[in-house]
């Protein structure tokens, strides 16, 4: 008898096992586009500004991408950036977000977007009131679709000192 109640035991914990290992959901992995990308932490400059360009022409249709912060006084930072392509494309995406460097991490605090349909540059920009004591900087997120086919590329200012 012994046997059968430890082959018993070791069947509902195989089978229990195997049922939570069925039922349970993977949470689906954040791609972070500007992995491996850095910013300095700039005190005494009043504007940054990345551009990424495809000087070997390894895409088809993304020509450019750009982000750019600056200081416009009163603690209020302008982001502003863009994304070009070679030609008109279905759609063309700039989007370009604010962050704040708190306790050695960035932290999101805002973005800004432009899609254009038929075009072949997308431009956008924002003014934001932000609390002083903190470096700033921007990321861009450059997208272009044209037909089946997405190109994409990211850009990184350098961190800015608001006081």
């Amino acid at each position: 008898m012994g046997k059968k109640l430890y082959k018993k035991i070791f069947t509902m914990m195989f089978c229990g096992i195997l049922f939570m290992g069925v039922c349970s959901t993977a949470k689906a992995a954040e791609v972070d586009y500007w992995e491996g990308m850095e910013s300095q932490l700039l005190e005494d400059e009043v504007e940054s500004e990345d551009i990424w360009q495809n000087m070997m022409r390894r895409g088809t249709y993304l020509q450019k991408g750009h982000c750019k912060i600056s200081n416009e006084g009163n603690r209020v930072v302008k982001i502003s950036g863009g994304t070009d392509a070679y030609q008109t494309c279905d759609r063309i995406v700039a989007t370009i977000y604010l962050d704040r460097y708190v306790n050695g991490e960035w932290v999101p605090v805002t973005s800004v977007s432009a899609s254009k349909t038929n075009a072949y540059t997308a431009n956008c920009s924002k003014n934001v009131s932000v609390t002083g004591g903190y470096y700033y900087r921007a990321r861009g997120y450059h997208t272009i679709h044209e037909g089946n086919t997405t190109e994409s590329a990211p850009s990184l200012s350098d961190g800015i000192w608001i006081d």
